[in-house]
């Protein structure tokens, strides 16, 4: 909650509340989850810094406020009017900025992540190195002559701003950072890719499979009650001890026992993120249209797991083919 002492200090005007940041300049001032639609007029106020997180600052006036670096996440900011605000850095991570009016404000390195853009101005902004990372933006979002240099943006939300692309010309876009995760996923799960990660998990498998098979048939045709274990007493036996001596009593070999459980949670991962690519696939080839898809929450988790996952299976591999290639032969 925010310091009811820093809200009363808001409302004494502009003047008080400027001269008390000057002679505190250390001081963050705590305005979070604070209500503050019924002020109407915040006109030139210094936020630098200040915590807004989740503030109420609906059709308020911050008309050229200094909002630098300020924490604005999840702030509800409908219909504010914000022209030449200094947004510099600020945190605007899931802020609703339906209906705000952003002319000519200075959002270069402002963090807009899951922000309500609908019906939004940004004429004039600068928006430089901004993120609009998964942004809500529909037809009438406006960003007619803003400065988008460096601005990170999703083609689907590009797509979302309708044919003319809220006004943004093509060097515009140019300038723009466009991330499409659907084609960062393809590029590493698709086409030539597709069929390395199936050939693998197929080497992966088969020799456990064939173990199995192995056991089954001899169950099935050879084996008599004396001396015998239960089929997935032996699976565990061969996974445990690395295959070698599986037939003996329980003994853990530790090294190989790593490596197929590091092994496993990638080719688990790897299977999961092959699905999802061709899921993805399809529906770009159904619709012809950019599908809504973020490498930001867990499915960019468990593709950065996959990465580092990949390197550590390549030592696994690079180690099993040494000990293969240095195996005695008869002459």
């Amino acid at each position: 909650m925010g310091d009811s002492e820093h809200e009363k200090k808001l409302r004494e005007g502009q003047e008080p509340w400027n001269e008390w940041r000057r002679q505190n300049p250390a001081l963050t001032p705590n305005l979070s989850d604070s209500r503050l639609n019924d002020v109407g007029n915040l006109r030139g106020y210094d936020f630098a810094k200040a915590n807004l997180a989740r503030a109420v600052l609906v059709e308020v006036h911050l008309d050229n406020a200094i909002l630098r670096d300020a924490d604005l996440r999840s702030a509800n900011l409908a219909g504010t009017k914000m022209p030449g605000a200094d947004l510099a850095g600020a945190g605007l991570n899931s802020a609703n900025l339906e209906r705000a009016d952003l002319s000519c404000a200075k959002l270069n390195g402002a963090r807009l992540t899951n922000a309500l853009l609908k019906n939004t101005t940004l004429c004039s902004a600068t928006l430089e190195q901004a993120d609009l990372t998964d942004a809500i933006v529909d037809k009438h979002t406006n960003f007619d002559n803003a400065n988008v240099l460096g601005c990170r943006i999703q083609r689907y939300t590009l797509e979302c701003l309708g044919r003319e692309y809220g006004q943004l010309t093509p060097g515009q876009r140019m300038d723009m950072q466009i991330v499409d995760d659907v084609a960062t996923l393809r590029a590493s799960y698709s086409g030539f890719f597709q069929w390395i990660h199936l050939i693998a998990l197929a080497v992966f498998i088969f020799p456990y499979t064939y173990f199995v098979l192995q056991l089954w048939m001899k169950a099935q045709f050879v084996l008599r009650d004396e001396g015998t274990i239960p089929l997935w007493e032996a699976i565990l036996r061969f996974i445990v001890s690395g295959g070698v001596d599986w037939e003996s009593p329980w003994h853990l070999n530790l090294l190989p026992l790593l490596a197929f459980c590091v092994a496993l949670v990638y080719n688990v991962l790897r299977a999961i993120l092959l699905l999802k690519t061709k899921q993805l696939e399809l529906q770009e080839n159904a619709s012809n249209l950019p599908v809504k898809f973020s490498l930001t929450g867990r499915w960019g988790f468990w593709y950065k797991a996959s990465r580092l996952g990949f390197w550590a299976y390549l030592l696994f591999v690079v180690v099993n083919t040494c000990h293969f290639l240095g195996q005695r032969v008869p002459l």
